[in-house]
């Protein structure tokens, strides 16, 4: 982690258990942590223990929701104007829905596909104005590798999408690495967190 000490990360779904894990992680490790939320009352805990160990001025709240153009784009805008370049991405933001009304499978699309897709194009659009040698990671559940586990149905089919869509975006940018810029997109599956069980 010495290589992004003092570099930006941009994490979705701050709000999770695995989300705080991940941004504690990265502000022990002297990264500039910026938290895309919709309920920024669920990360005060946090931003109390952060800045109890004198890390204040590296951690960051944005109020927004990443299935929302309009939130990420803003949010992109604020972190260039007040903390930094982003050079890692961590797109944690998900929704498991156990209900299956056609509304809650286009809420649960909306944040596991679409908001993916939304803040890994503004963050290699970012990266590669900025010349930024970045990394995008895409936090996955083990559903994506388990074809007809009990809560399936479309929250399986909506992490399949995103293992798709994290090796495409991957193979893309690799044919295209002729420049100094060197932008990777990675995958990492996690299983369900007893907190979140």
């Amino acid at each position: 982690m010495k290589r992004w000490e003092g570099s930006v990360a941009f994490v979705t779904g701050a709000n999770s258990e695995i989300g705080k894990a991940v941004i504690r992680q990265l502000v022990d490790n002297g990264l500039k942590v910026v938290a895309l939320t919709g309920l920024k009352k669920h990360l005060d805990e946090l931003v109390k223990e952060l800045s109890s160990k004198s890390k204040k001025e590296k951690f960051y709240i944005c109020k927004g929701e990443v299935n929302e153009e309009s939130d990420v784009l803003e949010a992109y805008e604020w972190i260039k104007d007040n903390v930094g370049k982003v050079s890692i991405v961590i797109n944690n933001a998900g929704e498991k829905i156990s209900e299956s009304t056609t509304e809650k499978w286009r809420q649960l699309l909306d944040v596991n596909v679409l908001g993916v897709c939304i803040s890994t194009r503004e963050a290699i659009k970012h990266m590669k104005k900025n010349n930024i040698d970045g990394h995008v990671i895409n936090l996955n559940s083990f559903v994506n590798h388990k074809v007809g586990s009990l809560d399936g149905d479309i929250y399986g089919a909506s992490k399949y999408a995103v293992t798709s869509l994290t090796e495409t975006i991957g193979l893309e940018l690799a044919k295209e690495n002729n420049s100094k810029i060197r932008v990777t997109v990675s995958e990492l599956t996690i299983q369900v967190t007893a907190k979140e069980v």
